[in-house]
């Protein structure tokens, strides 16, 4: 069977300009041209698609890595840490907290559903937070939640602020500086489009203060981010390393760092503007074309993510079945998680595959699909809202 196309919130299809870009000879991560120079590359095209005039750190992993760096560098025990749990990836940041020594509190909002701004404030009224950590984008729902105003509150009430933004970095508009962002995680291989293996932190002044003010040694060795900052950041930056070479805590894979520069150079040359238009209209199109089956988004579609739609299962009809029937047809898309297993598959629709090309390829498997299990789907009707959508 050929390579499906790869239509889930992640890993996305690499452009082959990221692929070549990681044919070479082995190379040392301490000595030029990688260090300095490549990183130093890296370092400025990361901070201009974060928006931010802070350092970002580099770790080996995914984004659940830089997740667990963040919280262990700024957690000490004790610590009350406000989360926002809208779905399986938010559903995370309570567990790590309470392994690295904190308390959680949970703010729970329904899968796909609204998040109540002043509820949250409430919540924070009542003081008692050194955090408030939420995930941006939701891959499990499909939801984009208001980061910005979520932002406004944690300065309003004095406390970091954590952003997840693994599936929007790249694809949705960031902004980490103007937003208030104390500590902002992302990844190499969703939106940005490149290899998996890499995780990065944005870290803001109010974050570093805090982690050089604590009285506990963090749990972790590796992921110590203020460890990092005294061997990764110049002091000419704002750290503490004093070298002109930039040490590493843990050894970076190199091919990744030069295939993410390559996946860096790519959406700065579409421009960050461009791209994320491209990718709203990429939803736009595909939950269009699903609604013309017949089919459901799980959000309310103020709400859906440019980068990942959830779509209701139709009744009566098995959702395993019908993922592998989609996957005959030459398309991957992933299914539920916890208790939306069953009853959504979600299409991922990022960076390459925020196109009319993909999405039409998407739209016919699904509909193809629908019909080889016995339902209606108008698939011309289909892949002709996909054209008008892009048209427009």
């Amino acid at each position: 069977m050929a390579k499906p196309l790869l239509m889930i919130p992640g890993p996305t299809e690499i452009p082959l300009r990221v692929i070549r870009a990681m044919v070479r000879a082995s190379e040392p991560h301490y000595t030029p041209p990688v260090n300095p120079g490549l990183i130093e590359e890296v370092m400025d095209k990361l901070r201009r698609v974060y928006r931010t005039q802070g350092e970002v750190i580099l770790l080996p992993g995914s984004g659940r890595m830089g997740l667990e760096a963040a919280l262990a560098s700024i957690v000490e025990p004790g610590d009350r840490v406000l989360v926002v749990v809208a779905g399986e990836f938010g559903r995370m940041i309570p567990e790590i907290v309470k392994r690295v020594g904190g308390v959680p509190v949970e703010f729970r909002v329904p899968p796909g559903g609204r998040l109540d701004e002043s509820r949250l404030e409430e919540a924070l009224e009542r003081g008692g937070f050194k955090a408030l950590a939420m995930v941006h984008n939701e891959p499990s729902t499909g939801t984009l939640y208001p980061a910005e105003g979520v932002g406004r509150l944690a300065r309003r009430y004095g406390v970091l602020y954590l952003l997840g933004a693994g599936s929007s970095l790249g694809g949705v508009d960031v902004r980490v500086d103007e937003w208030g962002v104390d500590l902002c995680i992302s990844c190499s291989h969703k939106c940005l489009a490149a290899p998996m293996g890499l995780a990065m932190v944005s870290v803001g002044e109010r974050a570093w203060e805090v982690m050089e003010d604590r009285k506990t040694p963090p749990v972790t060795f590796l992921n110590d981010l203020y460890r990092w900052r005294r061997l990764w950041i110049p002091r000419e930056r704002g750290g503490l390393l004093e070298q002109g070479l930039r040490r590493v805590p843990i050894t970076l894979p190199v091919h990744l760092l030069y295939a993410l520069n390559e996946a860096l150079d790519i959406v700065l040359e579409e421009g960050l503007e461009a791209r994320f238009e491209r990718h709203r209209t990429a939803s736009r199109a595909f939950v269009k074309a699903v609604e013309a089956m017949g089919l459901e988004i799980l959000p309310d579609e103020r709400l859906s993510s440019p980068t990942v739609t959830a779509v209701k299962v139709p009744e009566g009809v098995d959702d395993s079945k019908l993922r592998r029937r989609i996957l005959d047809y030459g398309v991957l898309v992933a299914g539920g998680l916890s208790e939306l297993r069953g009853r959504i598959f979600r299409v991922g629709h990022m960076a390459e595959t925020a196109s009319e090309r993909c999405i039409r390829a998407a739209v016919t498997a699904i509909g193809l699909a629908l019909r080889d299990m016995g339902l209606k789907a108008d698939v011309g009707l289909a892949v002709e809202e996909v054209s008008s959508v892009f048209r427009s």
